[in-house]
């Protein structure tokens, strides 16, 4: 069972066969390919032209510009409304046992090629793939199939292998859930992960000092590693210099610097601190709101807290 996109059968079979062949999302459909999907479909030719003025129409796709041969794509708001559609119940699916893939491959992303853009931190990933889902005015719960994200990517110019890594950075900190319907992996979207767009980019100077990327290391999720840092700049002086924070960050907890700039970057976002200086020896000064969220008292993150050392009990 497909997703019905638009109340007209022949209008949505085309929207889905944009979506399932598109050379790349700026490029679009041959039109050559279109015509030939059509007369498969047992569709008169004529009815083409017709199903095409209506999808125009109602700003569901564009012909690609300066394209040639023509191709056809979508426009923003048709691939904003394609993301957003529900997607059916999984148990009414059928789904051939030929064509059906294991969800170790429906996940796959594509092999890197000499050519891609390298990502150099967590951070600069965390930025980069959350703003595909702030480009489209994504809400929360809101999902991307892994395919679509995947191919977004790629358009982008990105790196393929490390769009993995990120995923997996983005649900460690709890800004993205991965979920399994049927045999297609989707990124939905969480509340903190709606919460931290709506704070934009993150600050220049923590990009720069982000450390470079290597393996994902397990730790709490970004809220929590929020709390820490707030808790910890609390029992210190301010303003204070970066580098101290991650001196005493190091001796205080067993977390890398990521889970450090993921904290440090939650409370810039919530008007917790405020950053001064050049962006390589930045100050860090808590606000009033700042210290009394370090000083609230909350169940759950007493637990974490037993783990550490003392300065930040």
């Amino acid at each position: 069972m497909r997703t019905q996109l638009i109340d007209d059968d022949a209008c949505n079979d085309i929207l889905h066969w944009l979506d399932a062949h598109s050379v790349t999302l700026s490029q679009g459909l041959p039109a050559a390919l279109l015509h030939q999907r059509w007369a498969e479909a047992g569709r008169e030719p004529a009815a083409l032209g017709q199903a095409l003025q209506t999808l125009l129409a109602r700003d569901w796709v564009a012909v690609t510009p300066g394209s040639n041969p023509p191709h056809l794509r979508f426009t923003v708001e048709g691939f904003r409304r394609l993301i957003a559609a529900p997607t059916p119940d999984a148990a009414a699916a059928t789904v051939p046992a030929a064509a059906a893939l294991p969800a170790s491959d429906a996940d796959a992303v594509p092999t890197p090629s000499a050519t891609d853009r390298a990502h150099t931190s967590e951070l600069l990933l965390r930025n980069d793939i959350l703003g595909i889902y702030g480009d489209l005015r994504l809400k929360a719960e809101a999902r991307l199939i892994g395919m679509t994200l995947s191919r977004y990517w790629q358009e982008m110019g990105h790196r393929a292998g490390e769009l993995r890594t990120g995923l997996d950075v983005l649900v460690r900190d709890g800004l993205l859930a991965s979920r399994l319907i049927g045999i297609d992996r989707y990124w939905q979207l969480t509340r903190e992960g709606e919460a931290w767009l709506r704070g934009g980019r993150s600050h220049r100077a923590l990009l720069k000092l982000a450390p470079a990327l290597g393996d994902v290391r397990p730790g709490p999720n970004a809220e929590d590693a929020q709390r820490l840092v707030a808790r910890l700049a609390a029992t210190l002086p301010t303003p204070l210099s970066y580098a101290a924070l991650q001196s005493s960050w190091a001796y205080s907890t067993s977390f890398d610097d990521n889970l450090l700039l993921s904290g440090l970057d939650l409370m810039l976002r919530h008007d917790h601190a405020t950053l001064a200086g050049p962006d390589e020896a930045p100050l860090l000064t808590l606000t009033d709101a700042g210290r009394a969220y370090a000083a609230e008292d909350v169940p759950r993150f007493a637990k974490l807290l037993a783990t550490l050392n003392r300065v930040l009990n």
